[in-house]
């Protein structure tokens, strides 16, 4: 499905078993392109680049309230849904649930990519990105993130595994994760939670998941580079940088 400056609800049913460049599932395009999908599986589609599953672009926006995205793959990245330069609204309804899982990319990031000047992420509800798949081993698998993901709502039972990135550039080894804010709204929209609920970091082990606890982001999810864990060989460095460097 191919929308440019239109407006497709999808209600239920599948998309499935398609092949393209880009977009295998559905391609939105530019600011007045939207896509909300409100049931439905879209499944088994394959792309030579990105957006196995959706690809969104160019200021358009993509509504998730239910339904399944699986088992699409892609050559580059993200193969269940790209992000670029968006606005992403994965935000389940009451009782429903929104699953981004089995997807595989050769390159990076078989769930879910979002980045670019302007991309927006928004999640509430039941959301599972989980057990998405990579052909490189070192590569992230399921969701990366370029700014802070904004929590709009409550998110019981969610499981969302991701990485922070610095995505301007198309290069998304391992030199591209980032110390920053993950997360905008976290304790807002969810009272009493604490760290490890709902989002799990899925990053190099220099990197870790933090709760802030004060200052300007206070009570948000914040990612953090600790010294002394990378590794080259035998020879520990205190930063990626260093062993970069070294390497």
């Amino acid at each position: 499905v191919y929308v440019n400056n239109g407006i497709f609800t999808m209600k239920a049913g599948q998309i499935s078993k398609n092949k393209s460049n880009t977009g295998g599932g559905v391609m939105v395009m530019n600011a007045n392109g939207s896509f909300t999908m409100e049931a439905g599986t879209i499944s088994e589609n394959a792309v030579t680049g990105y957006g196995g599953g959706v690809y969104v672009s160019n200021g358009s926006t993509f509504t998730m309230k239910s339904g399944d995205i699986i088992n699409n793959t892609a050559a580059k990245a993200g193969a269940g849904i790209m992000n670029n330069k968006s606005i992403m609204k994965l935000t389940a309804d009451t009782d429903k649930q929104i699953n981004v899982t089995g997807n595989s990319a050769v390159e990076f990031m078989g769930g879910v990519l979002s980045f670019g000047s302007g991309s927006e992420m928004h999640v509430s509800g039941k959301l599972l990105i989980k057990d998405n798949l990579c052909n490189d081993p070192e590569q992230p698998k399921n969701l990366g993130i370029g700014s802070a993901i904004n929590v709009d709502g409550a998110l019981d039972g969610s499981d969302i595994h991701l990485v922070l990135m610095d995505v301007d550039e198309l290069d998304y080894k391992y030199s591209t994760h980032t110390s920053g804010v993950l997360t905008s709204g976290f304790i807002t929209s969810n009272e009493g939670a604490q760290l490890g609920d709902f989002f799990t970091y899925d990053g190099p082990d220099n990197f870790e998941m933090v709760l802030n606890e004060s200052g300007d982001n206070a009570d948000e999810l914040e990612v953090k580079e600790i010294p002394g864990v990378v590794k080259i060989g035998d020879t520990a460095y205190e930063t990626l940088a260093e062993a970069l460097a070294n390497a």
